[in-house]
């Protein structure tokens, strides 16, 4: 059993958790996969959510999701998909969006396995 103990909320602490579980357990890092989404999946997807930072927006950008934080920053970033309504912010941060009824009203965000959020969709 490994216990890291983290005095602060900042990401990179679960990251560094993530680093030291995979030394001591040997377990190599996985690829991220960047599939291509159905227009269908982004377009369920497609919307503003809540954020810690702010409102996220997220837009289809040609086969792929892209976000921005307009409050914070005008750079929009692709996303990774890695599996159906499941895409990759960085090597340990996954979010999984949940479709009821055809649309996308909340997203969970896992870091290193951890689910560490829920936000749901503002617009």
């Amino acid at each position: 059993m490994i216990a890291v103990l983290i005095n602060t909320e900042a990401a990179a602490a679960t990251a560094v958790a993530a680093d030291i579980a995979r030394a001591a357990f040997e377990v190599s890092e996985a690829p991220l996969h960047d599939l291509p989404a159905p227009s269908s999946e982004l377009a369920a997807i497609a919307g503003t959510f809540e954020s810690d930072e702010g409102p996220v927006d997220l837009t289809p950008c040609g086969a792929r999701l892209c976000f921005n934080l307009p409050d914070v920053t005008a750079e929009r970033r692709a996303l990774k998909r890695e599996a159906p309504f499941v895409y990759a912010i960085d090597r340990d941060t996954m979010v999984r969006f949940v479709r009821r009824r055809g649309r996308v009203d909340w997203t969970f965000a896992y870091t290193a396995g951890l689910m560490t959020d829920a936000k749901r969709r503002t617009r």
